[in-house]
């Protein structure tokens, strides 16, 4: 009698517990969800100071620099101090040729900075890629065309 007792309670404790999981499932599953079809780009405003460039060609090449100052109202991603690895991004065509544009001239007088030289930019970080240069505020005089 009494292990007829201990199962008839035990099952009811289960079903209850079982039908109350799936009452609040159902309350969340109809809840209108509101789901970004995109992730947002984490861009900084920073000025840079280059350590060394590392160029293959004059449209492929990479700044190692150090963050001198980051703009706090850009939601800045990037840290004052830390050093990174900076990948120039190209407006590019179809055929994945460099845009005949003024970002991506300013972009590409970055090849012709030397150590020590600083310059103004927003950058973006991607999980998969790195660190970009989306476009390039202010330069050097001695180095625009």
């Amino acid at each position: 009698m009494k292990i007829l007792i201990l199962f008839i309670a035990s099952a009811s404790l289960a079903f209850f517990s079982c039908s109350s999981n799936v009452t609040k499932y159902n309350a969340v599953k109809n809840k209108n969800l509101v789901i970004p079809n995109f992730v947002g780009t984490n861009k900084s405003t920073v000025t840079v100071m280059v350590q060394e460039i590392y160029t293959q060609t004059n449209s492929d090449f990479i700044i190692k620099a150090n963050i001198i100052k980051v703009d706090s109202a850009s939601g800045a991603a990037a840290i004052a101090g830390a050093t990174y690895l900076l990948v120039p991004k190209f407006d590019l065509d179809d055929q994945k040729n460099i845009v005949d544009s003024g970002d991506n001239k300013k972009l590409l007088n970055l090849a012709k900075l030397k150590s020590g030289d600083s310059f103004k930019a927003v950058i973006s970080f991607s999980n998969y890629n790195g660190w970009f240069i989306d476009s390039v505020l202010s330069i050097p005089e001695k180095y625009k065309f």
